[in-house]
């Protein structure tokens, strides 16, 4: 079917979440012989080059080609052809009055030998003006030759109503055709799209003419005593048309670049098949099923990759769970062992038992003390092992996240390469990393600040590899105008 949006429908089977598709999709050529089967596990939805382009030259040629008219310039033949007339009429009233000049009444009448001198006197500096000898006797009397001027000044006009090029119509002008006539002033002017479809005129392709068809169709209205008449008047005839090839080949771009002719392929349903020679539909097939399964292996790539950042971020909790436990149970422990310390006060005792009451509290100072010096050493150890314990957590997974990063790089990197091995439409890539940046700045707004990081630099990557095939697609563009 025929559908001016194929170009959107074309970018969203692209983009729809990837299916199973094949490891492999065979790399076949235009004319290539399938070797064998390819069957697609996804939907697709393809343009037909072939029938696009029937399609788009048959439309096409319903815009009718550009002509500017410049109207005027019959007005300024029939001005050329009524100056030929005074012009002749001067020279021969020129001439009789030399050739009647100081001659004898009876010698200058109209008809006579002094007459017809004046006639071919005339005749050589009128450069065969065809009418000479009938407007003479008409111009010796002093009357008006409007008749005859008139007459020939509608013939000019009638063929000059019509398109009249110089030469050969170019090769984008079919007579079976429409023209679309475009007033100017002079034909050097340069009309625009908005002024071809407000102010056009659209007739018939046989209207246009080549300057030498016109002039033959100009002797052709004479009849055969009046040739001399019809050859004298074609010499007024001009160009007043110009087919403007460039501008009618932008109307018909601008008319069929949203046309085009699509053709879908539901799951399961067989691509190629084995001894097929490959055309361009099926080569569109082909390369489309061979983008969305490089598009799939990016996402099961990038999921795998999101699966073991949130591994490591969900381990790093746990350690730093475990370390605050430790913490504080250490502190527990040590405040337990200061609340233990004997506070009890002693009676008065004999000499000897004070004596050996002293002694006794000698002895537990410096267990006391002993017990002290244990604990400050079992304290700072402890604390020094947390710390490495907190320290080499950070550092393994922090080389995780680099691990992560640098494996998403080498991915994005790899993908690059085979889209370019694969000449995969710029368009789709584009769209396709597009859509991805969406997912991961999404992604972006919920996640943890090791993860925030990565993500970052996952997103920075991708807009570096879409402004890059944006550049490619305008340097292909600038390449090909």
């Amino acid at each position: 079917m025929v559908n001016r949006r194929a170009s959107l429908l074309l970018a969203v089977a692209l983009l729809a979440p990837a299916r199973t598709v094949p490891a492999q999709v065979p790399a076949y050529r235009l004319g290539d012989v399938a070797t064998q089967e390819v069957v697609t596990p996804v939907p697709l939805m393809i343009i037909d080059p072939e029938r696009t382009a029937a399609l788009q030259q048959r439309e096409a040629l319903k815009v009718p080609v550009v002509v500017r008219f410049q109207a005027d310039a019959a007005a300024d033949a029939e001005a050329a052809l009524s100056h030929a007339f005074a012009n002749a009429r001067s020279n021969f009233l020129d001439a009789l009055y030399r050739t009647m000049k100081g001659r004898p009444e009876s010698e200058r009448q109209i008809g006579g030998a002094l007459f017809q001198r004046a006639v071919e006197s005339a005749r050589r500096r009128t450069d065969g003006f065809p009418l000479l000898d009938a407007l003479a006797p008409v111009w010796a009397r002093d009357e008006s030759d409007a008749d005859a001027q008139d007459d020939l000044a509608a013939k000019l006009r009638a063929v000059m109503e019509r398109p009249i090029i110089a030469g050969k119509a170019p090769a984008i002008f079919n007579a079976k055709n429409s023209i679309r006539l475009v007033p100017v002033d002079v034909l050097t002017d340069q009309p625009t799209p908005e002024t071809v479809e407000k102010s056009g005129t659209i007739v018939r392709g046989t209207q246009l003419a080549s300057l030498a068809a016109a002039r033959s169709e100009l002797l052709h209205a004479f009849a055969r005593e009046e040739q001399a008449s019809a050859r004298f008047l074609a010499r007024f005839l001009t160009t007043n048309a110009w087919v403007d090839a460039d501008l009618t080949q932008l109307l018909r771009t601008r008319r069929v670049e949203a046309l085009c002719i699509t053709e879908s392929y539901a799951p399961a349903q067989v691509i190629v098949t084995q001894g097929q020679v490959v055309d361009a539909k099926t080569l569109a097939a082909l390369n489309q099923l061979r983008e969305k399964s490089l598009i799939g292996t990016l996402q099961t790539q990038l999921v795998q990759a999101k699966t073991a950042t949130q591994q490591s971020r969900s381990r790093g909790r746990w350690l730093a769970g475990g370390a605050a436990t430790l913490t504080l149970l250490c502190l527990l422990v040590l405040w337990r062992v200061r609340a233990r310390r004997p506070m009890v006060g002693v009676p008065a005792l004999a000499p000897a038992a004070a004596a050996s009451v002293t002694q006794w509290q000698s002895r537990a100072l410096a267990a006391e003390a002993r017990v002290e010096q244990t604990q400050q050493a079992i304290r700072g150890g402890f604390l020094e092992w947390m710390r490495q314990r907190v320290v080499q957590g950070l550092f393994r997974q922090r080389a995780e996240l680099l691990s992560a990063q640098e494996g998403a790089e080498a991915e994005m990197r790899s993908l690059e390469q085979r889209l370019e091995q694969l000449h995969a439409p710029l368009q789709e890539r584009i769209a396709a990393y597009e859509r991805r940046i969406a997912e991961l700045e999404k992604e972006l707004a919920s996640k943890g600040e090791e993860n925030r990081e990565l993500i970052k630099a996952k997103i920075l990557l991708a807009k570096h590899q879409l402004n890059a095939a944006r550049e490619r697609g305008e340097a292909g563009h600038f390449g090909r105008n």
